[in-house]
């Protein structure tokens, strides 16, 4: 299975010139007279960014820390450093490294919030995995509902399209397959992500960057990836604190009645509530 996660783990050394780099995030010196400059940062990204830095220095004191794991917003610049040279030391030298990707570091899931199916109101599908239950979902918190390729896989819960695969035709029952899976992953406002996996080809509807609401049609399900039979894959996810992986997290559906939510167990069939709140 392919992670949606967007990592760079880049060194700079700042001493002879002010420079920025091109990833998602941009760190840039400002020079201030007096043999001082200052750190900013810039996410170019629409959605938020977490990024963990580490700064050395020779010759020169801060009023910040040397290392440190923050979150930035779509769009915002601001300083994260500011440095002075220390009198009487005439060499002196500033590298940093970062690791940056997309979410929330400081992520807090919450299993009351709602998510409706992911398919069309009315339509009604099997549980065929649940969480924690055969060979793929030993160790993840995830949803497989038997459905029919080309059946429209609609969004559970309002967030930002962050990241597509649509390009694959491949699908089979063991591991090598797994990487081939299409999926939409959507970033919701509080930082998770739900991930729409096992997409028919070329049938996504959504662009990156676009707003979804609920009930929207992202793309229509198939057989691609590691399975070995038409079905969707859903799953929610929230960044590790260490920035290098995204973790499963269960998640309550709104089925049948629309007032009730639950967790889905194995062998049951769920209808979607017609009625979106």
């Amino acid at each position: 299975m392919r992670t949606t996660l967007l990592l760079a783990f880049i060194c700079f050394s700042l001493f002879a010139q002010a420079q920025e780099t091109s990833t998602s995030l941009l760190f840039k010196k400002v020079p201030i007279p007096g043999y001082a400059f200052d750190i900013l940062v810039k996410n170019t990204k629409p959605y938020v960014m977490s990024y963990k830095v580490k700064f050395d220095v020779y010759g020169y004191k801060t009023d910040n820390r040397y290392e440190f794991t923050d979150t930035i917003g779509p769009g915002v610049e601001k300083k994260i450093m500011h440095l002075e040279a220390k009198r009487r030391i005439k060499n002196r030298d500033f590298t940093y490294s970062w690791v940056e990707s997309i979410g929330n570091f400081n992520t807090k899931h919450d299993l009351n919030l709602k998510y409706y199916l992911p398919y069309e109101e009315g339509k009604a599908f099997k549980v065929i995995q649940a969480y924690d239950e055969g060979n793929i979902h030993k160790t993840i918190e995830a949803i497989d509902f038997a459905m029919p390729t080309g059946t429209k896989v609609t969004v559970a819960r309002r967030g930002l399209v962050v990241d597509i695969k649509q390009d694959s035709t491949n699908g089979c029952p063991d591991e090598s397959c797994a990487s081939d899976a299409n999926f939409v992953q959507v970033l919701h406002y509080d930082g998770t992500f739900a991930k729409y996996q096992h997409l028919q080809a070329e049938s996504v509807l959504v662009k990156v960057g676009q707003y979804v609401n609920i009930g929207d049609v992202l793309a229509l399900s198939g057989e691609t990836g590691q399975v070995s039979e038409p079905q969707l894959h859903f799953e929610v996810q929230r960044l590790h604190p260490n920035l290098d992986r995204y973790v499963t997290v269960p998640v309550k559906f709104t089925v049948n009645d629309e007032n009730k939510s639950k967790i889905l167990e194995v062998g049951d069939t769920f209808t979607r509530p017609k009625n979106i709140q």
